[in-house]
């Protein structure tokens, strides 16, 4: 059951790539709840978020929601709670390098807070749904969650491995009573099948001309709607425009849109719809100051290392915690030879956090830095320590054209 469940649950993640009551608690309550949240999970700590997730009602919601053999429901209820440890799923986001930074909560039409990941993996969003609690530690819990990168809520991404293997279950199962957009969904799992295949020949006409013939209530789905999102922008630009207007009008209020629209502008380098791509997740999700890191990098490749520099600069001036803005800025700066702005950066990186930049700075690629009078200066009082390896912790650099391949609209 294990390695069905999370490999299922891989699946649909990348093929695809709850509305909630009101509440008596303040927004000081929940932006204590989502900093402790963003604490712990920065920590490597999936016990925080697992005290708080309303695990238990979403597999509940899930498992009342259609009629199956007893044996099929208890089977997924008992192994996916024994299998699947979701605050761990949530730090695994991280990485060994990442970090989660909490960008702002906002109270309707639901308390959400809104978090910023990035790693050497890229930047992804999520949206956390909160609701009072009387059953934990902190009065607060986590009803869903939804990842951007994704396009899909957990609960939905669940919902739909609880449903795909009853397609070959139908004699056995009673699908009256589930929504319609469900009873498509289970009929027509073979040819949502096929259709995945198709996309994984390249074959994406072929894949979209097939996703015309599946139900109407099946095709609004948000599910399919992200994957027939992925097959237009490789099928070509009138059908990449088409999809878009058909996804903003069925979820107009869906930021994840944007942040698709950002990954799969840098994979074709169109430098304008990636920018505008990025104001507008910028402005969806009420700002972030890592967004200009990324504006950094695309004005860096393009060889524009003035706006590249403004957007740093920018950066940390709107988040001054934001480490991996000062390491690419002080990058930038030592490549163009402006040594003494560099080492202007050091004292407030020393401050903040508690490094001397030079110690994580490459030896042979900077020996005219290294002569410098404002770094010979700097070094005075803030001697190299020797002991640590130039491999330790490399800065992160503005990225070459090269790097944009793999960047994919994400961060690091």
């Amino acid at each position: 059951m294990k390695n069905y469940v999370l490999s299922s649950l891989f699946v649909f993640v990348l093929i695809t790539a709850i509305s909630f009551g009101g509440c008596n608690k303040d927004t000081n309550d929940y932006n204590a709840f989502a900093t402790k949240l963003e604490k712990s999970l920065n920590e490597h700590n999936p016990d925080f978020f697992n005290q708080h997730f309303d695990f238990k009602a979403i597999i509940n919601n899930i498992i009342n929601s259609i009629e199956v053999p007893d044996d099929y429901r208890k089977g997924f209820e008992m192994g996916i709670q024994a299998d699947l440890n979701v605050g761990n799923t949530l730090v695994n986001l991280l990485g060994q390098d990442g970090a989660i930074k909490l960008l702002n909560v906002k109270m309707s039409p639901q308390p959400t807070a809104f978090y910023r990941v990035a790693s050497s993996e890229g930047i992804n969003y999520i949206e956390m749904y909160l609701a009072p609690s009387d059953s934990t530690a902190e009065k607060v819990k986590v009803k869903d969650f939804y990842i951007y990168r994704g396009g899909l809520t957990f609960s939905s991404t669940l919902q739909r491995l609880y449903y795909s293997p009853l397609a070959g279950k139908l004699d056995s199962i009673k699908i009256d009573k589930a929504p319609a957009v469900e009873q498509a969904f289970i009929r027509n799992f073979s040819k949502i099948d096929t259709l995945t295949g198709l996309a994984q020949e390249k074959k994406y006409q072929e894949a979209l001309a097939l996703y015309e013939t599946l139900p109407k209530e099946l095709q609004k789905d948000k599910m399919m709607q992200v994957m027939k999102l992925n097959l237009a922008h490789e099928a070509g630009e009138e059908a990449y425009k088409s999809a878009t207007k058909e996804y903003r009008n069925l979820f107009p209020d869906d930021a994840a849109l944007e942040y698709m629209q950002m990954n799969m502008a840098m994979m074709s380098r169109d430098s304008l719809k990636l920018f505008s791509s990025i104001d507008a997740l910028d402005k969806r999700i009420g700002g972030d100051a890592y967004l200009n890191i990324i504006r950094s990098d695309i004005s860096y490749s393009f060889k524009n290392t003035v706006q590249a520099r403004s957007y740093l600069e920018k950066a940390i001036k709107t988040d001054p915690e934001l480490e991996d803005g000062y390491w690419r800025l002080i990058g930038l700066l030592i490549d163009a030879g402006k040594y003494d702005d560099a080492v202007g950066y050091f004292p407030e990186m020393q401050k903040r956090f508690k490094v001397n930049p030079a110690n994580f700075l490459p030896r042979d690629e900077y020996n005219a830095f290294w002569q410098a009078e404002s770094y010979k200066k700097w070094a005075e009082k803030n001697p190299v320590d020797s002991n640590i390896l130039d491999a330790q912790q490399a800065p992160q650099m503005p990225f070459d054209e090269e790097a944009m391949d793999n960047h994919e609209g994400h961060g690091h």
